[in-house]
């Protein structure tokens, strides 16, 4: 952040809003939101590791607008469990 102020910064990625305030204390401009929902991912369905994506929107969405921040979401909603 010190050597690029002027760039904007993209970090993560996280699906719980405590991280997501921490990002954003740490200097993130912007947080990448989502663990497992990719379309090529496969993570949740072989390991059952991740968080329902939409789920996982709203509520880093709402501790970003808290903080000022923003957030991008990593993937969409494929299945039922997405949601």
């Amino acid at each position: 952040r010190e050597a690029h102020p002027s760039k904007t910064l993209i970090a993560g990625n996280v699906v719980t809003g405590e991280m997501v305030e921490e990002l954003l204390l740490s200097g993130a401009d912007v947080v990448k939101i989502g663990i497992g929902p990719g379309s090529v991912c496969t993570t949740r369905k072989q390991t059952g590791v991740g968080y329902p994506q939409l789920s996982a929107i709203l509520e880093c969405a709402d501790a970003a607008h808290g903080l000022g921040g923003h957030v991008i979401s990593d993937g969409g909603c494929a299945c039922p469990g997405d949601f």
